[in-house]
Formats: C-alpha cells, sequence, structure tokens
C-alpha cells in the first residue's frame, strides 16, 4: 500500500542533490562547487517521509568537513608600503613590518617573508635590509645617510607552504628622512688652514650702504635645516659695517671716514636653521685705502700661510737642485777616476820589465857569411820580460870587423866588456836563454 512507500528531501540552500537509486535507496551528489575558505564544513538534513495518512517521516544530519588544497597564494594588507625612516638611524633598527595572510589552511596557510635581490645604486639592497621570515620586520643593516641617497625601493616576497608553493610580492618604498648633521660650508671667503678669511678693500670717503663683498655659504641638508642665516660676530669697528640676515652681504653702514683704522677686521657666524642648530665662522680682512696707493705689504701680513706655503716650496726646490747637482758631480768624479784607473793598471800591464843579462865578453859561437868568411864573435844582450804572458828574448845586433874594409863595426850598446871572471856568469845566462827557448 501507499503507507509502505516514502520519499527523501534535502535542504535547496547547500550544493548537494539527492538522486533516486532503487526504490527507496538514494544517493547524496555534489550539485555545486565547494570551496573550504568560505563554507569549510556542512551539515545536511535528509528528511524521509511515507504517503500514508497521516504521513509521518523521519530526519537524519550529516556532518560534512570541507578538506583543503593549497589554491590560494598569500595576500599583503598593501600593494605599496611607504616607509619614513629618519637618516643616522642605528644598525638593527627595525623599519617597518609587513604581514601577509594566506586564507588556507594548517601548512598551506604558514608564510614565509623573503627580499628579492636587488640593487640600490652599486650595492646589493642585502647590504641595507633584512627581513625576518617568519613576522616580516624589516631591518635597517646599516645607518642610512640623507645626503647620500634619499630613497630606495625593495620587492618583499610572500611564500605559503603549500605543495605546489604559491608567493605574492609587494613593493616596499623607503624615504630617508633629512636631520640637521651637517655644518654650514662656506664657499666665499676662500677656506685657509684655520677659518675662511678673505681680503677686500674699501675706498676712502665710501658713502653708506656700500657693497664690500658676499659670504656665501652652503648647508648639505634640505628643508628646514638648509635655511642659513648670517650675523656679525665681532668686528674691530662694529658701527662701521653690518650684514644681511638672509643674504650675507657686509655693507657699510655709514660712509667711511678718512680717520678710520686702515685695517678692519670682521667675523661673520653663519647659522642653519636646524635643532639643533649649527653654525660656521668666516673672517673678513677690509683694508680701507685708496686702491691706488694701497700698501701691498699689509696683503703679506694677511696670508701667512701662503707665504708659507711659497718659501716651503722655494726651500724644497733649492734642496732637490743642490742634491742633484752634487749627485752628478760626485758621479763625474767616479766616472773619472774609474777611467783613470784602467788606463793605468793597462799600462802596468802592458810595461815590459826586461832582465838585463849583460854578458860583457863576445860570444864564442861566431857564424860564417855566404860567401865563407868566418864572422868574429858578437856581443850579445838578452831582455826577458817579467810580466808578458810570452817568454820574449831580443838580441843586439853584433859587432865585428867589415868583411870588405877590415874597420870594426860598434854596437849602440856603449857598456864595457866584462872581465874574465864573469865567464861562469855568461855560461848561467846562456843556459837560461835556452832553457826560455825550449
Amino acid at each position: 500500500s501507499n503507507n509502505g512507500e516514502s520519499s527523501c528531501y534535502i535542504e535547496e540552500n547547500v550544493p548537494f542533490k539527492l538522486i533516486p537509486l532503487y526504490k527507496n535507496y538514494y544517493t547524496l551528489e555534489l550539485n555545486g562547487s565547494l570551496d573550504r575558505e568560505k563554507t569549510p564544513e556542512y551539515n545536511i538534513t535528509i528528511t524521509a517521509i511515507d504517503k500514508g495518512s497521516p504521513p509521518l517521516s523521519a530526519i537524519k544530519t550529516l556532518y560534512l568537513k570541507i578538506v583543503d588544497i593549497n589554491d590560494n597564494p598569500p595576500q599583503f594588507s598593501k600593494a605599496t608600503y611607504n616607509v619614513y625612516v629618519r637618516e643616522n638611524n642605528p644598525p638593527g633598527y627595525v623599519i617597518h613590518t609587513v604581514e601577509a595572510k594566506d586564507p588556507d589552511w594548517n601548512q598551506n596557510a604558514q608564510v614565509t617573508y623573503s627580499i628579492v635581490p636587488g640593487y640600490v645604486g652599486e650595492s646589493l639592497i642585502s647590504t641595507y635590509v633584512s627581513i625576518n621570515p617568519d613576522n616580516g620586520n624589516v631591518y635597517a643593516l646599516r645607518s642610512f645617510d640623507y645626503e647620500a641617497f634619499r630613497e630606495f625601493s625593495m620587492v618583499v616576497k610572500a611564500v605559503d607552504g603549500g605543495s605546489p608553493p604559491l608567493s605574492a610580492n609587494a613593493t616596499v618604498n623607503i624615504f630617508i628622512q633629512d636631520e640637521n648633521d651637517n655644518y654650514p660650508k662656506i664657499l666665499y671667503p676662500m677656506s685657509s688652514d684655520e677659518a675662511p678669511v678673505g681680503i677686500e678693500i674699501v675706498p676712502l670717503l665710501a658713502d653708506a650702504n656700500y657693497l664690500v663683498t658676499k659670504v656665501v655659504a652652503v648647508d648639505a641638508d634640505s628643508g628646514q635645516n638648509a635655511w642659513l642665516s648670517y650675523q656679525l660676530l665681532k668686528a674691530t669697528d662694529p658701527t662701521l659695517f653690518k650684514v644681511g640676515y638672509h643674504t650675507g652681504e657686509i655693507r657699510t653702514s655709514r660712509p667711511v671716514l678718512v680717520k678710520e683704522p686702515v685695517k678692519q677686521i670682521i667675523n661673520i657666524v653663519v647659522k642653519d636653521n636646524g635643532l639643533p642648530s649649527h653654525s660656521s665662522t668666516a673672517t673678513v680682512t677690509i683694508f680701507v685705502a685708496e686702491s691706488d696707493n694701497f700698501p701691498s705689504p699689509f696683503l703679506d701680513d694677511t696670508k701667512p700661510s701662503e707665504n708659507r706655503e711659497h718659501a716651503s716650496n722655494l726651500t724644497l726646490y733649492l734642496v732637490i737642485s743642490v742634491v742633484s747637482v752634487s749627485a752628478l758631480f760626485l758621479c763625474f768624479i767616479i766616472i773619472i777616476f774609474i777611467i783613470k784607473f784602467q788606463r793605468w793598471r793597462q799600462s802596468s800591464l802592458l810595461k815590459p820589465a826586461f832582465i838585463d843579462y849583460s854578458f860583457g865578453q863576445p860570444s864564442d859561437y861566431g857564424e860564417s857569411d855566404p860567401i865563407g868568411h868566418s864572422q868574429p864573435p858578437c856581443m850579445q844582450k838578452v831582455y826577458l820580460t817579467s810580466t808578458s804572458r810570452r817568454n820574449e828574448f831580443q838580441f843586439v845586433r853584433p859587432y865585428g870587423h867589415d868583411a870588405m874594409r877590415g874597420n870594426a863595426i860598434t854596437v849602440t850598446d856603449m857598456s864595457e866588456p866584462c872581465p874574465e871572471d864573469r865567464f861562469n856568469a855568461e855560461s848561467n845566462a846562456i843556459s837560461q836563454v835556452r832553457s826560455f827557448t825550449k
């Protein structure tokens, strides 16, 4: 009967549907897409009712939990962060904190932060800043200098822990704010060893408000820290000159009289408008005289450093010149000495030292001419060198009777013949000569 028949249905606001399978059997199927980030779980109520009268029904509730997948990348709270940091910050200072959230669940929702490699000028950005990978704190690794660079940008990357991992990027613009950390720099008058000093001339009988000169200064800071003011700090005659508060112009406050001192010294202080304020001092020397007959010795007195520098340079040049000439002269003397020594040595090596073997008596060894006449005995002299590398000896031309005339020929040697008792010495000398000839 109809009392045994039943039907089932579910709510219409869930992405599911019941499909009749066989008689009283049904299947629960998906009727739309599921998004765990929107609805992480469902309570599905199934109602079964029969066809009897009155109808009876039963209710069954199914709890359905959606399993997460890594389908969402991290999301930063801002796409671009603008951060302002004062210069001269200590290293390790926390500049800013970036935050990215992942709507996924558990491991898929864990975010890790890193800085995308880049450059600040010619240096790696990793030498300027770092980031905590867990909480996104951005740290300064060095003290920033407004005068070196005023801003730079970096890209922060957030990566979740899913598989495959998803990521997102955010840009962080860092602006360096100026602090009053620079003193005013005086461009004119030019700086000397101690302080900026300038020299100016004011003609006699100059009118009031006569422009003498202008102090020029700059400040490397910016904004109000670079606003400069000029004040008269000290003067020989404070009533004679005045200084423009914003311009730095030095003018006469009254007419210049003839009785004014020739030399006027003015000290001007230049201050910036920062907190705390910094200042620099300039000194201007003013001479009151006619330009045609201005006493030049005063200028020499006002520039002692320049004079000392010039004298020092001149002394250095003189010392270098004297040393150079002395060195050249010494080298010349040494060369001359070497040449003389070489010549003396060569002459001493080549000069023969002769040993004179004079026998004093004619030799018994006679010679025959080509005709067959026998020659008389001759006087022989032997000269041997003691230093020569070769053994040499020389025979003096003989003397004897001319074969044609029968006259005696006298040798240039005018020495007297040796006595007979030197006969033994003659024999020894001949033996030495023969030993040299072997």
